[in-house]
């Protein structure tokens, strides 16, 4: 895994919020300048300024083909963009401000300036120092905070921070229960009915300003809920309700039985999902290609 810093012109750092809504990135670095892969860090630097945001690649970076979606940048048609990763966005400010040169003496291999480029840091050191700049609460993957692998002792402590923990993920008690109740306790893709086993999803998540709303959720068995929130699976509407699509990263595995299977609604029409925000969601799958 490597970090990577990318510039952002003076007086289009509203490309960021661009890319907070949208779910990717454009470079007009190729695929071999810019090597991007699935998992890598990429922090955001406003020219002249500071870091304005930072996000984990979901994918790895590939070039920009006539199928997908134009980005919402203000020099997209001119632009000269010729790659795209899709990302996990993580917006706020960091917590220390630091000036380029000040932020570069610091890196075990100086990179010089920016030059509206790119900069690959793989060292350890350089890219721990990197973190360090923003506050602990914003970290890009909880999986990286958690503590240590102990056996399970029994301990009652131990059972509460795994209940917790699937209580997180499975959303608000009562948004769950009001998903499970519009949705008839089954996930609206799979059909699967152990309740135990469903979580309430967000179509716009919360981190976007998404609300605990029934029109905003869908009955997601658990494995799919991470792939909807990966932006792996989408449903497109159609004539008659909603289908399912997978990205092609899912081609040959399991879930492609999947895709175009026709998805369940709730009977009440006041509780069906949000379809601007369906497509919205679609759009960041759409631009990475669909099945």
């Amino acid at each position: 895994m490597a970090s990577w810093v990318i510039p952002i012109k003076s007086g289009l750092a509203h490309h960021w919020d661009v890319a907070v809504r949208d779910g990717f990135w454009d470079l007009r670095k190729t695929v071999n300048e810019a090597p991007i892969e699935a998992g890598d860090l990429i922090y955001f630097w406003q020219s002249g300024g500071n870091f304005i945001g930072r996000a984990r690649a979901l994918t790895p970076v590939q070039e920009i083909t006539p199928g997908m979606s134009q980005g919402g940048w203000d020099d997209a048609a001119t632009g000269g963009y010729r790659t795209r990763v899709m990302i996990d966005p993580k917006p706020g400010p960091p917590s220390t401000l630091m000036r380029w040169a000040d932020l570069n003496s610091n890196f075990i291999a100086p990179q010089g300036a920016l030059n509206f480029g790119s900069v690959r840091l793989g060292e350890p050191k350089d890219m721990a120092f990197l973190e360090s700049l923003f506050t602990p609460e914003w970290s890009p993957d909880p999986a990286e905070e958690a503590e240590p692998f102990a056996p399970d002792t029994g301990d009652e402590t131990d059972r509460e921070y795994v209940y917790r923990a699937i209580a997180s993920r499975r959303g608000q008690p009562k948004f769950r229960e009001q998903i499970i109740d519009a949705y008839g306790g089954r996930c609206v893709i799979t059909g699967c009915d152990a309740v135990a086993a469903l979580e309430a999803a967000h179509i716009t998540a919360h981190s976007a300003g998404g609300a605990d709303e029934i029109r905003n959720g869908l009955l997601l068995r658990a494995d799919i809920h991470t792939l909807f929130d990966l932006n792996l699976i989408a449903l497109a509407e159609d004539a008659d309700g909603y289908r399912v699509e997978l990205s092609p990263v899912l081609a040959g595995t399991s879930y492609e039985e999947h895709a175009g299977v026709r998805v369940a609604q709730p009977e009440d029409r006041r509780h069906r999902p949000d379809p601007q925000a369906l497509a919205a969601h679609r759009r960041r799958l759409a631009d990475s290609g669909v099945k």
